[in-house]
């Protein structure tokens, strides 16, 4: 499964705090325990100098244990901090919008991302799975046109604490995009908002949703997070004889 880390982001108090005062050793810190258990670590900033900050700090950070997840909705930002970026980048999103089809479609070509895909459009977020899957199909059709092959499809992970069908709507949307052979991603931590014990919620959610699954945007800080992962891979058997399984816990 492709790891997203989630934690360097101007949401998150402590980091927000920590953008504001420069304080690199902060924000080094992040990058480096996260991109021990990561493919793609995840930034969020909502100026253009903070994001390029971020990317100045993070990528002298990681080496080449990670890559690069921008995440903005800005084409501004965007295209800046593909400029400023050195290796391999993910885009965090497009959606069915046609303003953000026709200013980031050029742009991940022309860089050769991978991106994620909401499943979205100017009528918000769909209530049903089929009318998410709806707009997978009109972005899949305009990423193809494109020539963008690697795209991640997000059915947008919504609180339970807010209604208590939102779990079982994503999974059926999960379901869905996965009979339609797309790659599927999720935010883990949307599905826990407001509720005590998030972790229980975010693992109770990735049991269900793991065999629907080709990624997961997550708190790899989160130890639970990280073994329930390792157990869903060998269980499901996308681990070869449980050697990763075998080989993380070698020395337990």
């Amino acid at each position: 499964m492709i790891l997203i880390g989630d934690r360097i982001n101007a949401r998150i108090k402590g980091v927000k705090g920590a953008i504001k005062r420069r304080d690199d050793s902060h924000i080094h810190n992040l990058a480096e325990r996260q991109a021990k258990r990561c493919d793609y670590l995840d930034l969020f900033a909502e100026e253009k100098s903070d994001m390029l900050w971020l990317i100045e700090i993070v990528d002298g950070s990681i080496g080449g244990d990670a890559k690069l997840c921008i995440d903005t909705t800005d084409v501004d930002i965007l295209e800046s901090a593909l400029s400023a970026c050195r290796g391999e980048v993910m885009i965090n999103s497009i959606s069915g919008e046609e303003k953000r089809l026709s200013e980031f479609l050029p742009l991940i070509k022309d860089y050769n991302a991978s991106c994620i895909a909401l499943c979205m459009d100017e009528r918000g977020i769909p209530a049903t799975p089929e009318e998410r899957a709806e707009v997978c199909k009109k972005v899949l059709e305009r990423c193809v046109e494109k020539g963008i092959e690697d795209v991640y499809f997000d059915p947008l992970v919504m609180p339970i604490s807010i209604n208590d069908k939102n779990g079982m709507t994503t999974l059926k949307t999960l379901e869905i995009l996965k009979s339609m052979d797309v790659k599927t991603t999720s935010g883990l931590t949307n599905i826990s908002y407001g509720l005590p014990r998030p972790s229980n919620v975010e693992m109770a959610f990735l049991a269900l949703a793991f065999r629907y699954s080709d990624s997961a945007i997550l708190n790899p800080l989160d130890e639970a997070i990280i073994e329930m992962i390792r157990a869903c891979e060998a269980v499901i058997g996308r681990d070869r004889f449980c050697r990763g399984y075998l080989r993380a816990y070698r020395k337990v």
